[in-house]
Order: C-alpha cells, then structure tokens, then sequence
C-alpha cells in the first residue's frame, strides 16, 4: 500500500501480467477515490465551463462525459481534468491535491453567471 494525499491505495496488484488477462478476459474496476471532485450547478453551469476548458462542455448530454483541460491566458495546461454530464450539474474529475486551485481559478473569472462550485 502506499499514501496519496491522505489516501491509502495499492501500489500494485500483483504481476501485471495477470491484471492484463483479467481485464481484458472479463471485468476490472478502478478505484478513483483519491482523485479531485468538483461539483458544478446553476443555468450556466455550461456555457462557463464551455469557455474555461478545452472541450465542448455545451455539447455534453447527460450520462455522457469527456477530457478537458484547463489552460492559462498563455495557453498553457494548468490541469487536465474530465468533466461528466448529470441531468442537473456538471461533475468534475481532476488530479489530487489541485481541486483548490482549481476552485480560485474558476472563481476568478466568474462574473455574473449563475454557476455554483
């Protein structure tokens, strides 16, 4: 086992060999517990994050989902993230330990849309 901001994760599963039979034989499950959630709601919940990551957010039905990144005003990667679409709110998936800088960034630039984090 090893530690991962507070969490405590396997380190590995035995020989990478079996895993490969096993998952691609039958089932595997990923535990994504230890990553990053962000949470957003509001009507324009959206077209904000349309305009703040790399992807096409607008165009996310529910149940669907995609990678994104969110890049500063040079272009460069700040984060990679992805980002699911929920009847009511939009979910954000996002490395360990960058959900706060992540959180500040976005506010930064919200203005006057109704987005809730």
């Amino acid at each position: 086992m090893t530690e991962l901001d507070g969490w405590l994760l396997p380190a590995h599963y035995g020989s990478v060999e079996s895993e490969y039979r096993a998952l691609t034989g039958r089932v595997g499950l990923i535990d994504r517990s230890a990553l990053g959630k962000v949470v957003a709601t509001g009507r324009d919940r959206a077209a904000f994050l349309h305009g703040m990551l790399t992807n096409d957010i607008k165009g996310l039905a529910p149940g669907q989902g995609c990678p994104a990144a969110f890049l500063d005003a040079h272009g460069r990667v700040k984060s990679l993230l992805c980002v699911y679409a929920v009847d009511d709110r939009l979910l954000l998936e996002l490395p360990a330990g960058m959900t706060e800088r992540l959180l500040q960034a976005l506010d930064h630039f919200l203005i006057s849309e109704k987005v809730y984090f």
